[in-house]
């Protein structure tokens, strides 16, 4: 079975850009735990200090098809453009409706027609902007079910790239594109496009990888599976960076071949 993922954005406003996505994407905001009537009753209820309540933010596909995207608080700015970015399909006007809300749209010219939508302006020196591609459908109609996400990889070798994240995530690779997909059609499909410039800063999109089975599994069961996949994921050529405990939570810091970062969950 394929490996669950859930998609990461650092940035400085998550329940902004939590927002602009969920609108963008017909997603909604994740609802709260379980007799919490809001996310403000949640917080205080586990004495989250109220300066730290937009330090994360996260939406879910309300059918439950596509997958959490979670948003996370940092301090640094956006310096360089996106390693890792989504792919959109939409309906022919979507491109305006995101671009109202993003503020800066391009098109570009290939094998089919795309809109390039940077989904949010500079803000008080911050730029929290990342960057999305649109294949323009030939439907001119557009409904409320969620948008389908592809995730793009840029890199230096696509195929050895596709090859890594085949074995780790347990997809397929399809030919003759670098692009891989979950063989159940579940996850989102995932292609790898050469680029000749290298990474240099640490990635504002970054995949976690859905292994421990959530929080409401036992640790004692979580933590063994996890490293387990650890182990299994660096004999495919990863790095390990480190683990981190906190707030009850265990997850491990991780390096693909080329230096993308995601995390074992």
């Amino acid at each position: 079975m394929a490996t669950g993922v859930q998609i990461v954005f650092d940035c400085a406003d998550p329940d902004k850009l939590a927002t602009f996505w969920a609108s963008a994407l017909h997603y909604k905001k994740q609802d709260p735990p379980a007799g919490f009537a809001s996310w403000p009753d949640f917080l205080k209820a586990q004495g989250i200090p109220q300066s730290q309540w937009n330090s994360a933010s996260a939406i879910v596909d309300p059918d439950g098809v596509g997958p959490r995207i979670y948003f996370q608080q940092v301090p640094e700015g956006k310096t360089v453009k996106n390693r890792v970015h989504l792919d959109t399909s939409a309906g022919q006007e979507v491109p305006e409706r995101m671009s109202d809300a993003a503020g800066s749209m391009q098109r570009s010219a290939g094998w089919c027609s795309w809109a390039l939508v940077s989904h949010a302006r500079s803000r008080n020196g911050a730029n929290i902007s990342s960057t999305c591609s649109i294949p323009k459908a030939t439907s001119s109609t557009c409904n409320s079910v969620a948008t389908s996400v592809q995730i793009a990889f840029d890199c230096g070798d696509p195929d050895k790239l596709a090859a890594f994240w085949a074995a780790a995530l347990h997809y397929t690779k399809q030919d003759p594109a670098s692009a891989i997909a979950d063989p159940d059609g579940t996850g989102p499909r995932i292609s790898f496009q050469h680029v000749p410039e290298g990474k240099t800063v640490k990635n504002r999109v970054h995949l976690d990888l859905n292994i421990g089975g959530g929080f409401g599994t036992p640790q004692g069961e979580r933590r063994p599976r996890m490293d387990a996949e650890v182990d299994r994921i660096v004999r495919l050529g990863a790095r390990q960076a480190r683990t981190v405990e906190e707030r009850g939570g265990y997850f491990v810091n991780m390096f693909d071949p080329e230096g993308n970062e995601f995390d074992i969950h």
